[in-house]
């Protein structure tokens, strides 16, 4: 009896606290609460005036929301100051929300100008705003943006302003001068321009909306050249970072000049990592057409490469197979010089989002290529295989877990030689071995259960995938390993028995 008056001691010192904790907020929804319930019909209007009012639970049988409010980032959500329920048959209210949460991550540039450490996921390029320019300044290249790139998932942002330098004697007015204002005569002739603007999620040279030039002792102005239409940045672009650009170039063999992927064909022997020639044995992407954005790595030679963000270029210091997104100045290339000799490059300069037309990505026995005469990977790292590669010292990478899951594919097409006449999708997209997989990759990131389960069935997965590729290339290294390995297994068992 005494253990159950103690617990309902418990149960009304419990209740009690809350209706102290709740007390304060009486008076809150009282004095400020609007009288707009977002949802049902069945909500009171909140007009406390000591207690609570009585509420039949059976009537209100969700939250009641008031005061809304819209936070950046979130344009289609809503958010409620004040929340109501029908508690022990009174309407209690608490405060629900008053501060914005932090925006999610973009994906890709935002209208505005980001917070700087601001959360984002796209690694394809760098977002413009603000863009500035001296008074009267007539040279595009040198308007300057505020520009933010997304780095490490956070964005940086550095001010355009900082980079003027304005001439001090410059004979242009301050601003936008109105027709009909007087100019010197001295003046006559001299053209300003004024306004500039640019597209936010291109590197393309900014325009001015208005110019201006004295003439006859007068200003007169005029609109300027108009911006061209600018890539759509309301909704995210097709996210398959697979390719090269159709001028990007490789060496076939026998050839004297280096050909361009878009002229490129399966059964093409062409240059890769070590020296040799393979065949081009299936294409994952090969669109003629379409501009895409793509990573530029310039080296101390001025030799480039144009890839997409995620595709993988070796670099020498890390002796591994890199996204181009991870790439950075001083990082080390490999390139072939004259008579296939290779020879290793700083990278001076690294760019993102430069708009290439084309995209192809072919794909060769060893997973490599040389592209622009730089050692390069048929594959993408993908993101989402990240845990595995951080987790596994160095065991697991990116391009042998994109090579050996690549088994089935090369197993059909150039083991067999099945797919001589492929066929594409409207966009360029091997549907059979790019889109499917893909849509497989992304169903099983819809949840953290099936995620983490990813993680771990893929590691055996492709174990499966590397033996059986060593058995098929290698049947006889493979049959003697097995008779030996079952030698001394016997060998074992019988010394146990005896």
């Amino acid at each position: 009896m005494m253990k159950m008056r103690n617990n309902d001691r418990s149960l009304g010192g419990l209740f009690l606290l809350l209706l102290l904790i709740s007390a304060p907020l009486y008076c809150v929804c009282q004095n400020d609460m609007e009288q707009n319930p977002n949802n049902a019909a069945a909500c009171l209007v909140p007009d406390f005036s000591g207690a609570p009012p009585a509420c039949d639970s059976t009537e209100i049988t969700g939250q009641c929301e008031y005061n809304p409010f819209r936070c950046t980032g979130y344009s289609t959500v809503i958010f409620y100051i004040y929340s109501c329920d029908c508690f022990f048959g009174e309407y209690m209210c608490a405060v629900a929300s008053s501060v914005c949460p932090p925006p999610p991550a973009a994906e890709s540039c935002p209208l505005n100008k980001p917070q700087e450490a601001q959360e984002c996921d796209f690694t394809d390029g760098i977002c413009r705003y603000n863009a500035q320019a001296c008074p009267g300044e007539i040279d595009a290249n040198e308007v300057k943006f505020d520009v933010c790139e997304c780095m490490d998932g956070q964005f940086t942002c550095t001010s355009g302003r900082e980079e003027l330098n304005c001439a001090a004697d410059r004979n242009c007015p301050r601003t936008t001068p109105s027709d009909g204002l007087v100019c010197d005569q001295e003046q006559d002739g001299l053209t300003c321009k004024y306004n500039p603007t640019g597209c936010i999620n291109t590197i393309d040279p900014a325009v001015f909306s208005d110019e201006c030039t004295c003439g006859m002792g007068q200003w007169e102005c005029e609109a300027a050249t108009a911006l061209q239409d600018c890539p759509d940045i309301s909704e995210p672009e097709l996210n398959l970072d697979l390719c090269y650009p159709g001028d990007a170039t490789v060496q076939i063999q026998g050839g004297n000049d280096d050909v361009p992927m878009e002229n490129l064909n399966i059964g093409d022997m062409v240059l890769v990592a070590d020296g040799t020639y393979e065949p081009i044995y299936s294409f994952g992407h090969k669109d003629p057409t379409t501009i895409a954005k793509f990573v530029e790595l310039k080296t101390i030679d001025d030799a480039s490469l144009y890839l997409s963000a995620q595709h993988m270029v070796w670099e020498v210091s890390q002796g591994a197979y890199v996204p181009a997104s991870t790439v950075r100045e001083d990082d080390v290339l490999l390139l072939f010089s004259g008579h296939n000799q290779k020879e290793q490059l700083v990278v001076t300069s690294v760019r993102h989002g430069i708009r290439k037309k084309g995209m192809y990505a072919p794909f060769t026995p060893s997973g490599t290529i040389v592209v622009n005469r730089i050692v390069s990977s048929t594959y993408v790292a993908i993101p989402n295989l990240k845990p595995l590669v951080e987790n596994s010292n160095s065991f697991l990478n990116y391009q042998w877990m994109a090579h050996t899951g690549e088994f089935p594919h090369r197993l059909v097409c150039y083991h067999m030689g099945l797919c001589n006449n492929e066929s594409y999708d409207d966009k360029g997209i091997n549907q059979i071995w790019c889109t499917l997989p893909l849509q497989l990759l992304e169903w099983m990131m819809e949840s953290s259960l099936s995620y983490y389960l990813f993680l771990i069935v893929s590691p055996m997965i492709l174990f499966t995938f590397w033996i059986m590729e060593q058995v098929l290339v290698y049947p006889l290294t493979t049959a003697l390993f097995g008779i030996v390995a079952l030698i001394t297994t016997t060998t074992r068992v019988k010394v146990k028995t005896f």
